[in-house]
């Protein structure tokens, strides 16, 4: 009765969504997007700048717009920034969208087949999984960038030495230097040749980089294009200290491999176990959602597990 129950409240809620699409989203404007719904590769595109379209067909075009209009703006800044980050040309909006759906498929699958404790594991997957993924690809691609900077440093002194002028010497070396290093440095490069200060480019790339290696590296820079001085010879210097402090880092990374690794295990086990137990025998677990005392047991497991993960990442976290 309770399946049914949630079922037919969900579908209402489907009923209501679909039709707050037609009265709220449907734009009489948008021609450009209404003419692409027949284009040959309505599936999947790409747009003018560069971010992948997911959704072209018209309802879903719509639905998306309608996402983009009620999300919160902080929201989408912010997914749009990870998403840059990691390298993936999609609209933050769409994958909002996408993502909601697919918890609200999760959630109905689980509660049809399973009950509600496997609509919860079920949702809580979906809803942690794609956001990990989406944080370890922009985590390895920051990590890249960084572990690339004082090679593109020493690279930018060697061009300079040869008689390229600083600008130049950031054109060869972004033509030169791999991903994501080379499309960062010809973006500030391409910037430039359009009447940008290149300090202010690469302060952009800095800020959406997340690295503070390459501020310093700018804040020097414009020191010394005040003082004067052998700007090769500060290059050299600020990249050996720069591959200085990444040694240092890696070495503080490998002996806390072990606490890490500790940490994101005692993270993960409780979920597992139940996930198991929920499989093997759905009614044992029962009581922790059915009685007042089992959700209060629950809530306080999981917030406990939480602080504990949190903090001992935090200290492992070691500044340097």
């Amino acid at each position: 009765m309770i399946i049914l129950l949630a079922v037919g409240v969900a579908a209402a809620m489907g009923l209501l969504a679909f039709v707050l699409l037609f009265v709220f989203a449907n734009d009489d404007t948008d021609v450009q997007n209404r003419l692409n719904d027949y284009s040959e590769d309505a599936a999947v595109a790409v747009r003018a700048d560069g971010t992948t379209a997911l959704a072209e067909s018209k309802v879903l075009q719509d639905a998306v717009d309608l996402t983009e209009r009620f999300a919160p703006k902080g929201v989408l800044e912010k997914v749009e920034r990870m998403l840059e980050q990691a390298d993936l040309p999609m609209r933050p909006a769409e994958v909002l969208f996408f993502w909601m759906s697919a918890l609200f498929v999760g959630a109905i699958f689980g509660l049809y087949f399973g009950g509600l404790g496997l609509a919860i594991v079920i949702t809580a997957g979906l809803a942690v999984v794609p956001a990990f993924i989406v944080h370890r690809k922009r985590s390895k691609r920051l990590l890249a960038f960084a572990e690339a900077l004082p090679d593109a440093l020493q690279l930018l002194a060697g061009s300079m030495r040869s008689g390229f002028s600083f600008v130049q010497a950031v054109g060869a070396v972004a033509q030169e230097a791999a991903e994501p290093m080379g499309t960062q440095l010809q973006l500030a490069f391409n910037e430039n040749r359009l009447g940008r200060p290149l300090e202010d480019s690469l302060d952009d790339v800095a800020d959406r980089m997340e690295s503070a290696d390459l501020a310093w590296v700018v804040m020097a820079l414009r020191i010394q294009r005040e003082v004067g001085g052998n700007l090769a010879e500060l290059l050299d210097t600020v990249a050996h200290t720069i591959a200085e402090r990444e040694r240092i880092r890696r070495e503080i990374s490998a002996l806390t491999a072990e606490g890490r690794l500790s940490a994101g295990f005692l993270g993960v086990l409780p979920f597992g176990l139940a996930l198991v137990i929920l499989l093997v025998n759905p009614s044992y677990l029962e009581p922790l959602w059915t009685e007042p005392a089992g959700i209060a047991l629950v809530v306080g497991a999981v917030l406990l597990n939480i602080t504990g993960f949190i903090w001992l990442r935090n200290v492992l976290d070691i500044e340097v």
